[in-house]
């Protein structure tokens, strides 16, 4: 059991680390942000150093790592739905503009 911890652990710091790389990496390429990858690139490295600094049981990452996406899903919900507010607030002031222009 000991080795399939050990085993899990180094996966998720390799998992963690190459998914903080990227992110970084798209960074460099574009000014867009991308919300859920942020959202579970951070869950998971703060997954993976909050287990080595509480000394828990690396297998919670099993747990943890699935719940960083689903985190990252969460975020993306929330953001598409406040860019969809802000469709729907350009969308009103145009239709308003229009009609001001038409009753001068």
């Amino acid at each position: 059991m000991h080795v399939l911890e050990w085993v899990v652990l180094i996966a998720a710091s390799l998992w963690a680390l190459t998914t903080n790389i990227i992110v970084r990496q798209h960074y460099k390429e574009s000014k867009a942000p991308t919300i859920p990858a942020n959202t579970f690139a951070l869950v998971q490295l703060l997954s993976v150093i909050g287990v080595v600094v509480l000394r828990r049981s690396p297998l919670h990452l099993l747990w943890l790592f699935p719940l960083s996406y689903l985190a990252g899903f969460i975020a993306l919900r929330s953001n598409r739905s406040r860019s969809f507010l802000g469709s729907m607030d350009m969308f009103w002031r145009t239709q308003f503009q229009q009609i001001g222009s038409r009753c001068v």
